[in-house]
């Protein structure tokens, strides 16, 4: 995802020219294929990863909150088997089980970031007059998306923002390396 970002970013100058050459939408957009095509772009890689996390941010949350833990009913258990203590503390520090303001501040502050440092932006973004609309709507998700995760996390119990959190930073650290790669010169 991050690699189509950059590369993105580095035809985009082509990608424009090409809406105004072709002003016929169906010929723009066969066009834009083919553009993608030759330089190896896949404009939807982003979504597979969004696809594998809405399960996972779901299961954490159904988990957590009907599940019954930390505490556990000892007849769905075989009889052979003692009631296993669970305890719900992250790091000894938060009760990931309960409503936890600090992780969903850190979530909210590390989905900020993630969102700054993966769509730097250049300086000159006006085309004849006017903004793509793709970079304002970047603009505003990049300060209301955090919002969001902060209230959802927030609201939720604590283990959905740490998930937010360390996806977050793993994002973060992920996207500082391919850069690094991608800016080193090749042998």
């Amino acid at each position: 995802m991050v690699v189509t970002q950059i590369k993105m970013k580095e035809t985009s100058k082509e990608l424009q020219e090409i809406k105004e050459k072709y002003k016929d939408k169906e010929t723009q957009a066969l066009k834009t294929m083919e553009f993608y095509k030759k330089h190896k772009i896949n404009p939807f890689s982003g979504i597979l990863s969004i696809l594998i996390q809405i399960p996972i941010v779901y299961s954490l949350y159904h988990m957590f909150l009907y599940s019954g833990l930390p505490k556990v009913d000892p007849e769905l258990l075989y009889g052979f088997i003692n009631s296993p203590e669970i305890s719900m503390q992250f790091l000894g520090f938060w009760d990931v089980s309960e409503k936890s303001l600090v992780l969903a501040l850190l979530a909210a502050i590390s989905t900020f970031y993630q969102m700054h440092f993966s769509s730097k932006e250049e300086k000159s973004s006006l085309v004849n007059n006017k903004q793509d609309l793709s970079k304002i709507m970047a603009r505003q998700m990049k300060y209301t998306f955090p919002f969001i995760v902060f209230f959802i996390s927030w609201q939720i119990s604590g283990v959905v923002a740490l998930y937010w959190f360390v996806s977050n930073l793993a994002g973060i650290a992920q996207d500082a390396l391919i850069r690094k790669q991608l800016a080193s010169p090749q042998p």
